[in-house]
């Protein structure tokens, strides 16, 4: 085969039934805020502990305490509150719309949602956050006339987040972009967005990777290959990859080869099988096992057993090539 193949998470992590209880308690005022967060430790050590027996390469905490994918940005940035309830894409799942009222301040994200010291210090580290489109597509804006005075203001905040991120540790920094592909923007407003790249490019030494969800990709990859990050995420749960043969996929590709938003089991022999077809078709200049989109819609159990099977599967393809 000849490609190298690595495999990671790319998503908030279901949480434990204990984790909710504790949660559900501390709103109730029943569980102190001590409990919760022992409770939390235990499900991101359990969650390390599961990637690094299944053999992927780029540790995540799971954003396992994060009430959905804004939140954390929502509470560090100046100009920003929390809105309404919104559906995620067509997902039974919510989340608060951010809401711009002033111009948009970048400030640092806070510890809770980070669980740098549970991440072992010898591996990669992988950080995950909404890409610069998406939050744009998503936010009610209060002050900026149009999104191409929204996006740029986004990625000068992304930005920062990238160099604290750094100074964390982290080694990776994957941005998801579902609008991308659900409400894929004009050619215009493409270029608007892939200049916003160039800014969040900016913090040097940091891996960046773009993932795709919930639509096809097609007619917009070929425009994304010329972003500057240096691997897209594809949800081959949705892609035709007969439609992509003639794409020159000059770039690693990230594999979305198990499925977050269906209880039924990939086997490491399916998963291979996908990989195989993907290399065939693309020829990408390497290959990340992951999951098409965040496993947060499945029970635990199922997650885990998914990821075990992911970590199979990458095993088999390094032993095929």
């Amino acid at each position: 085969m000849g490609t190298a193949v690595d495999a990671y998470l790319t998503g908030i992590f279901p949480r434990s039934e204990e984790f909710i209880a504790a949660t559900r308690g501390f709103d109730r005022r029943r569980v102190t805020k001590r409990e919760v967060d022992e409770a939390l430790q235990r499900d991101v050590e359990g969650l390390v502990r599961l990637q690094l027996e299944a053999g992927l390469d780029c540790l995540s905490d799971g954003l396992l305490n994060w009430q959905d994918a804004f939140r954390p940005l929502v509470e560090a940035w100046g100009g920003l509150s929390l809105g309404g309830l919104k559906r995620w894409f067509d997902n039974n799942t919510f989340f608060r719309q951010p809401v711009i009222s002033t111009s948009l301040e970048p400030g640092p994200i806070s510890r809770e949602y980070l669980q740098v010291d549970s991440l072992p210090a010898g591996n990669p580290r992988k950080a995950i956050f909404p890409g610069p489109y998406t939050f744009s597509d998503l936010v009610e804006d209060h002050h900026y006339s149009q999104p191409t005075e929204v996006i740029p203001s986004v990625a000068r905040c992304l930005a920062y987040v990238c160099r604290e991120m750094k100074a964390l540790g982290y080694t990776h920094i994957q941005f998801s972009e579902p609008s991308l592909a659900v409400n894929p923007p004009s050619d215009d407003l493409l270029e608007v967005v892939r200049q916003a790249y160039e800014i969040v490019r900016g913090a040097d030494g940091l891996q960046l990777s773009l993932h795709l969800f919930f639509s096809p990709t097609e007619p917009l990859l070929p425009d994304l290959l010329d972003f500057p990050v240096d691997a897209i995420g594809l949800d081959l749960y949705e892609e035709d990859l007969s439609g992509l043969k003639d794409v020159d996929f000059d770039k690693v590709l990230g594999c979305g080869c198990i499925d977050g938003r269906n209880s039924l089991l990939e086997t490491p022999e399916e998963i291979v099988d996908l990989a195989s077809r993907v290399l065939d078709a693309l020829s990408p200049t390497g290959l990340i096992l992951c999951p098409n989109t965040g496993l947060e819609f499945l029970p635990r159990s199922v997650a885990v057993e998914k990821v075990r099977s992911l970590g199979q599967a990458r095993t088999r393809l390094e032993e095929v090539g």
